[in-house]
Protein backbone atom coordinates (compact mmCIF):
# COMPACT_ATOMS: atom_id res chain seq x y z
CA UNK A 1 0.00 0.00 0.00
CA UNK A 2 2.89 2.31 0.77
CA UNK A 3 4.26 1.74 -2.72
CA UNK A 4 0.89 2.40 -4.29
CA UNK A 5 0.70 5.75 -2.52
CA UNK A 6 4.15 6.73 -3.74
CA UNK A 7 3.17 5.83 -7.28
CA UNK A 8 0.00 7.85 -7.03
CA UNK A 9 1.87 10.94 -5.80
CA UNK A 10 4.37 10.63 -8.64
CA UNK A 11 1.57 10.59 -11.19
CA UNK A 12 -0.10 13.71 -9.77
CA UNK A 13 0.65 17.10 -11.24
CA UNK A 14 1.18 19.28 -8.19
CA UNK A 15 1.87 23.00 -8.41
CA UNK A 16 5.39 23.27 -7.07
CA UNK A 17 5.89 27.02 -7.56
CA UNK A 18 7.20 28.93 -4.60
CA UNK A 19 4.78 31.02 -2.59
CA UNK A 20 5.33 34.79 -2.25
CA UNK A 21 7.81 35.85 0.37
CA UNK A 22 6.33 36.15 3.91
CA UNK A 23 3.36 33.93 3.06
CA UNK A 24 4.31 31.33 5.64
CA UNK A 25 4.68 33.96 8.38
CA UNK A 26 1.31 35.57 7.55
CA UNK A 27 -0.32 32.13 7.66
CA UNK A 28 1.20 31.35 11.04
CA UNK A 29 0.12 34.74 12.43
CA UNK A 30 -3.46 34.15 11.31
CA UNK A 31 -3.38 30.67 12.77
CA UNK A 32 -2.05 31.98 16.08
CA UNK A 33 -4.74 34.70 16.21
CA UNK A 34 -7.47 32.16 15.44
CA UNK A 35 -6.22 29.86 18.19
CA UNK A 36 -6.29 32.71 20.69
CA UNK A 37 -9.82 33.78 19.68
CA UNK A 38 -11.28 30.27 20.04
CA UNK A 39 -10.97 30.14 23.85
CA UNK A 40 -12.49 33.63 24.08
CA UNK A 41 -15.40 32.61 21.84
CA UNK A 42 -15.86 29.34 23.71
CA UNK A 43 -15.88 31.16 27.05
CA UNK A 44 -18.41 33.66 25.75
CA UNK A 45 -20.59 30.87 24.34
CA UNK A 46 -20.35 28.95 27.61
CA UNK A 47 -21.36 32.11 29.47
CA UNK A 48 -24.36 32.52 27.18
CA UNK A 49 -25.30 28.88 27.67
CA UNK A 50 -25.05 29.25 31.43
CA UNK A 51 -27.10 32.45 31.30
CA UNK A 52 -29.74 30.77 29.13
CA UNK A 53 -30.01 27.77 31.45
CA UNK A 54 -30.46 29.91 34.53
CA UNK A 55 -34.20 29.93 35.14
CA UNK A 56 -35.73 33.39 35.12
CA UNK A 57 -38.95 32.70 36.87
CA UNK A 58 -40.46 29.62 35.32
CA UNK A 59 -39.40 28.70 31.80
CA UNK A 60 -41.05 25.87 29.94
CA UNK A 61 -39.26 24.57 26.89
CA UNK A 62 -41.46 23.12 24.20
CA UNK A 63 -40.73 21.58 20.87
CA UNK A 64 -41.95 23.38 17.76
CA UNK A 65 -44.68 20.81 17.17
CA UNK A 66 -46.00 21.24 20.69
CA UNK A 67 -45.98 25.04 20.33
CA UNK A 68 -47.92 24.91 17.06
CA UNK A 69 -50.35 22.38 18.51
CA UNK A 70 -50.99 24.59 21.52
CA UNK A 71 -51.50 27.61 19.27
CA UNK A 72 -53.96 25.64 17.13
CA UNK A 73 -55.93 24.49 20.19
CA UNK A 74 -56.13 28.04 21.54
CA UNK A 75 -57.26 29.36 18.15
CA UNK A 76 -59.97 26.69 17.95
CA UNK A 77 -61.18 27.48 21.45
CA UNK A 78 -61.40 31.20 20.72
CA UNK A 79 -63.13 30.55 17.42
CA UNK A 80 -65.69 28.18 18.89
CA UNK A 81 -66.36 30.51 21.82
CA UNK A 82 -66.99 33.45 19.52
CA UNK A 83 -69.16 31.26 17.30
CA UNK A 84 -71.22 30.12 20.26
CA UNK A 85 -71.52 33.69 21.57
CA UNK A 86 -72.68 34.91 18.18
CA UNK A 87 -75.04 31.99 17.85
CA UNK A 88 -76.71 32.61 21.20
CA UNK A 89 -77.18 36.29 20.46
CA UNK A 90 -79.07 35.64 17.25
CA UNK A 91 -81.89 33.89 19.15
CA UNK A 92 -82.92 36.88 21.19
CA UNK A 93 -85.71 39.38 20.69
CA UNK A 94 -83.16 41.87 19.43
CA UNK A 95 -82.63 39.75 16.31
CA UNK A 96 -86.26 40.32 15.24
CA UNK A 97 -86.18 44.10 14.76
CA UNK A 98 -84.65 47.27 16.18
CA UNK A 99 -87.86 47.91 18.12
CA UNK A 100 -87.68 44.49 19.73
CA UNK A 101 -84.00 45.09 20.54
CA UNK A 102 -84.97 48.32 22.34
CA UNK A 103 -87.81 46.54 24.15
CA UNK A 104 -85.53 43.72 25.28
CA UNK A 105 -82.95 46.23 26.47
CA UNK A 106 -85.62 48.11 28.45
CA UNK A 107 -86.96 44.93 30.02
CA UNK A 108 -83.50 43.72 31.04
CA UNK A 109 -82.67 47.12 32.50
CA UNK A 110 -85.96 47.23 34.45
CA UNK A 111 -85.38 43.71 35.80
CA UNK A 112 -81.85 44.64 36.91
CA UNK A 113 -83.13 47.78 38.66
CA UNK A 114 -85.92 45.89 40.41
CA UNK A 115 -83.48 43.19 41.53
CA UNK A 116 -81.04 45.79 42.88
CA UNK A 117 -83.87 47.52 44.77
CA UNK A 118 -84.98 44.17 46.18
CA UNK A 119 -81.46 43.36 47.37
CA UNK A 120 -81.30 46.70 49.20
CA UNK A 121 -84.35 45.72 51.24
CA UNK A 122 -82.68 42.56 52.52
CA UNK A 123 -82.97 41.97 56.26
CA UNK A 124 -83.48 38.92 58.47
CA UNK A 125 -87.24 39.49 58.36
CA UNK A 126 -87.36 39.76 54.55
CA UNK A 127 -84.77 37.15 53.69
CA UNK A 128 -87.37 34.44 52.94
CA UNK A 129 -89.37 36.67 50.58
CA UNK A 130 -86.23 37.61 48.63
CA UNK A 131 -85.08 33.97 48.42
CA UNK A 132 -88.49 32.89 47.09
CA UNK A 133 -88.49 35.72 44.54
CA UNK A 134 -85.02 34.75 43.30
CA UNK A 135 -86.04 31.09 43.02
CA UNK A 136 -89.10 32.08 40.96
CA UNK A 137 -86.90 34.35 38.86
CA UNK A 138 -84.60 31.41 38.16
CA UNK A 139 -87.58 29.29 37.03
CA UNK A 140 -88.64 32.09 34.67
CA UNK A 141 -85.09 32.23 33.29
CA UNK A 142 -85.24 28.48 32.62
CA UNK A 143 -88.61 28.95 30.89
CA UNK A 144 -87.10 31.75 28.80
CA UNK A 145 -84.33 29.43 27.60
CA UNK A 146 -86.98 26.92 26.50
CA UNK A 147 -88.81 29.68 24.63
CA UNK A 148 -85.51 30.63 22.97
CA UNK A 149 -85.20 27.07 21.66
CA UNK A 150 -88.68 27.42 20.13
CA UNK A 151 -87.63 30.77 18.70
CA UNK A 152 -84.64 29.14 16.95
CA UNK A 153 -86.91 26.83 15.01
CA UNK A 154 -89.75 29.28 14.45
CA UNK A 155 -88.55 32.88 14.67
CA UNK A 156 -91.40 34.21 12.54
CA UNK A 157 -94.15 32.95 14.88
CA UNK A 158 -95.67 35.92 16.75
CA UNK A 159 -96.80 33.63 19.59
CA UNK A 160 -93.19 32.75 20.40
CA UNK A 161 -92.16 36.41 20.34
CA UNK A 162 -95.14 37.26 22.55
CA UNK A 163 -94.12 34.49 24.99
CA UNK A 164 -90.62 36.00 25.26
CA UNK A 165 -92.06 39.45 25.99
CA UNK A 166 -94.55 38.00 28.48
CA UNK A 167 -91.67 36.24 30.28
CA UNK A 168 -89.88 39.56 30.75
CA UNK A 169 -93.09 41.22 32.00
CA UNK A 170 -93.70 38.35 34.44
CA UNK A 171 -90.22 38.75 35.88
CA UNK A 172 -90.78 42.46 36.44
CA UNK A 173 -94.16 41.84 38.08
CA UNK A 174 -92.63 39.14 40.28
CA UNK A 175 -89.97 41.53 41.54
CA UNK A 176 -92.50 44.32 42.09
CA UNK A 177 -94.73 41.90 44.03
CA UNK A 178 -91.78 40.82 46.19
CA UNK A 179 -91.01 44.47 46.98
CA UNK A 180 -94.67 45.06 47.88
CA UNK A 181 -94.62 42.01 50.19
CA UNK A 182 -91.47 43.30 51.89
CA UNK A 183 -92.99 46.75 52.41
CA UNK A 184 -96.17 45.17 53.83
CA UNK A 185 -94.04 42.99 56.13
CA UNK A 186 -92.06 46.03 57.32
CA UNK A 187 -95.28 47.97 58.01
CA UNK A 188 -96.68 44.98 59.90
CA UNK A 189 -93.50 44.79 62.02
CA UNK A 190 -93.67 48.54 62.74
CA UNK A 191 -97.31 48.23 63.72
CA UNK A 192 -96.49 45.35 66.09
CA UNK A 193 -93.64 47.32 67.63
CA UNK A 194 -95.89 50.36 68.12
CA UNK A 195 -98.54 48.20 69.81
CA UNK A 196 -95.94 46.80 72.20
CA UNK A 197 -94.79 50.28 73.20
Amino acid sequence: MKDEMKEWFKKQDFDLTDLPQGHEQRFLDKLEAACQEEPIKEAAENNEVHQETKPKGRIIKMSAILKWSAAAVIALMIGSASFMAGRSQTYELKSVSPEMAAAQSNYVEAIDQQLAALNQLKSPATERIIADAKASLQKLETDYKKIQKDFRSNSENPAVIDAMIQNFKTRILLLEDARAQIKAKEQQLKKQQNELI
